[in-house]
């Protein structure tokens, strides 16, 4: 084979190495940017789940609070009972009696709803939670991509020396 030959040969193979390696730079910048904003995501969503926690931690307060103002030893509410003395007296007392059973079915129903809300955001919770551990997923999988994609670069700056080197001893 002739040194012109050679030469051309060489000169397109360098060319498609250096093609290469500057696609393998473009593919490592847009995995550096997707892991960005991978780590983003999962930076906002555990922000969110410890916002949710603390959401969760202060209802499930207020629903102690509120059990402890209806039912508990301390409760006005869980102690009021009237017996009927007179008929006069009877029928105050049944419409006090009334309304305060109303508030009772009341109060009732708001720790019910809180329930509700704290099993809600508990849902909330786990869905978070698994948002985030699949992105982290996906951020350790973009880390392999960019690990193996350097690998192909410093192997494709390799090529490129070696075939700079041939071209110079011809």
């Amino acid at each position: 084979m002739d040194k012109q030959a050679e030469l051309t040969k060489l000169n397109a193979h360098l060319s498609s190495n250096q093609s290469q390696l500057q696609s393998l730079y473009r593919q490592n910048a847009d995995y550096q940017q997707r892991y960005d904003s991978g780590m983003m995501a999962i930076q906002k969503l555990e922000q969110e789940l410890a916002e949710l926690r603390q959401y969760q931690q202060n209802i499930a307060f207020e629903q102690a609070r509120l059990e402890e103002l209806t039912s508990g030893e301390a409760s006005p509410m869980a102690t009021v009972q009237f017996v009927k003395t007179g008929q006069l007296e009877s029928r105050a007392l049944e419409k006090i009696q009334e309304r305060i059973q109303s508030r009772r079915m009341t109060q009732q129903t708001t720790g019910q709803n809180i329930q509700e809300m704290i099993e809600q955001l508990e849902h909330q919770a786990r869905q978070i939670q698994h948002e985030i551990k699949q992105q982290q997923a996906a951020t350790l999988q973009l880390e392999r991509l960019i690990a193996t994609n350097e690998a192909s670069i410093h192997s494709v700056k390799a090529n490129i020396a070696s075939t700079q080197s041939k071209l110079r001893a011809l």
